[in-house]
């Protein structure tokens, strides 16, 4: 899903990754470092054996068997000297969060290891309509608040008691629009 530096340069700002839907079948976050990761409030149901076109070797921090700390076929191991942060993220994965812990990872803070329950996340259609939550979700109002820095120097917050996920309730998830520091040149 996503294709990480394997280095990464003196940057001060962080990355943020919040109220995201996913259904994956590949690996999430194969290799590399993101200096200050933010991952918030993600909904992300790996398909499950004999669901449609399955990758059953699918991970989500690539291979646990390469060496801690290793960038080349495994996310970093080192959170604290990168500023990384995951909280709040509702994901099944048979890695998540025992067998990424003992791997040196972590902490995942509020985090739940289950099926986040989209409402059809194997077909989720062209409006995403699969990818909102069923009545009996554990994603309905568990986000914590969230503060955001922005690239201005500033900060924002994200509300608490937000779904955790792409939609709230019916609609997406909407927050602040994003403004350019520069005028863009056209």
């Amino acid at each position: 899903m996503f294709k990480l530096a394997k280095t990464q340069k003196p940057s001060t700002g962080r990355q943020y990754i919040f109220n995201n839907s996913f259904a994956v079948r590949r690996d999430y976050i194969r290799k590399g470092t993101l200096r200050g990761l933010r991952h918030y409030a993600n909904a992300v149901r790996y398909c499950r054996a004999g669901e449609g076109v399955c990758d059953a070797k699918a991970r989500f921090f690539g291979d646990l068997a390469q060496p801690q700390g290793s960038t080349d076929e495994r996310f970093t191991t080192e959170w604290a000297r990168w500023n990384i942060e995951f909280g709040d993220d509702v994901i099944l994965h048979p890695q998540y969060t025992k067998s990424l812990e003992q791997a040196g990872y972590g902490p995942f803070a509020g985090a739940l290891a289950i099926d986040p329950g989209f409402r059809n996340p194997l077909a989720p259609g062209s409006e995403a309509e699969g990818l909102r939550l069923s009545p009996d979700s554990v994603c309905w109002g568990r986000a914590s608040a969230r503060t955001v820095d922005l690239p201005d120097g500033s900060s924002a917050e994200l509300p608490g008691g937000r779904d955790v996920g792409a939609f709230q309730g019916m609609d997406l998830f909407r927050w602040r629009e994003f403004t350019p520091l520069a005028p863009l040149v056209t």
